[in-house]
């Protein structure tokens, strides 16, 4: 029995109203499932973006160090051909270029002074790159005579090792030193005066230095590098003495 006030639908009205229902719930499911499909279409061309980058930096570091790898393979294979001539191009390239950094050292330290000069002394750099290309020579054969004399041995730590390194470091770099420091002298064009004046207020300065620095160095080379590497090494280390040593025998004479 239906009571006053309610609502009464005929069956054409209930058929319409189910069929609405059903039509707004696939509706609804549709526009979920797009949804879906494109946040994970997105997460996907997001992530593909990523593995691109990636793959893109690894493909760039693998082809920088295929370079370096290249690179070096033609300098040790140059090394191999013509020992002397790479040795001495590379000798004169990293002394001229430590002596480049020397003076801007310089220019920092005594950028407050009147007498600091802007400009590169190119002729200054000349200089050290001269000693790198005439010295290199000489290195070649001080090893190749050291090993001949005393042979190397197996194993790094033996009294060979101690003995090469008392030769190198007590009677060859003094000798090499004062050649240095003489030779400089007279490429200044300040004579023998100058070469005293140097030696006296700079040999045994420099020397101590030499010891603290070459000491090591040497020790690490004669015992662990190989003998056509030796040079290298040595021209490496003597890039970073060769910035000391240029500011040393280059300062102001009233600088302590």
């Amino acid at each position: 029995m239906e009571g006053d006030g309610d609502i009464v639908f005929d069956e054409e009205s209930l058929l319409l109203f189910h069929t609405a229902r059903e039509k707004y719930a696939l509706y609804s499911q549709d526009s979920y499932l797009s949804s879906t499909t494109a946040t994970d279409s997105a997460s996907a061309s997001s992530i593909d973006e990523n593995e691109e980058k990636y793959d893109t930096t690894t493909i760039d570091n693998d082809n920088c160090s295929s370079r370096c790898l290249s690179l070096w393979e033609s300098y040790y294979a140059a090394l191999l051909e013509y020992p002397l001539l790479v040795k001495s191009l590379t000798a004169f390239v990293l002394l001229g270029f430590a002596d480049v950094i020397a003076q801007c050292f310089e220019r920092i330290r005594d950028r407050n002074s009147e007498d600091a000069i802007m400009a590169l002394n190119l002729y200054r750099v000349a200089r050290f790159g001269f000693f790198g290309l005439a010295g290199a020579p000489w290195t070649h054969y001080y090893y190749a005579w050291l090993d001949t004399v005393l042979p190397p041995t197996q194993n790094p730590w033996t009294w060979t090792t101690a003995i090469k390194v008392v030769i190198d470091q007590f009677l060859q770099a003094p000798a090499l030193l004062a050649f240095m420091i003489m030779g400089m002298a007279l490429m200044e064009c300040r004579g023998i005066s100058g070469v005293k004046v140097d030696m006296e207020n700079q040999y045994m300065e420099a020397l101590i230095k030499n010891w603290e620095l070459w000491i090591p160095a040497t020790v690490v080379n004669i015992a662990f590098v190989k003998p056509d590497l030796r040079v290298l090494y040595d021209n490496l280390v003597f890039f970073f003495w060769t910035i000391f040593l240029s500011m040393l025998l280059n300062q102001a004479p009233d600088t302590p």
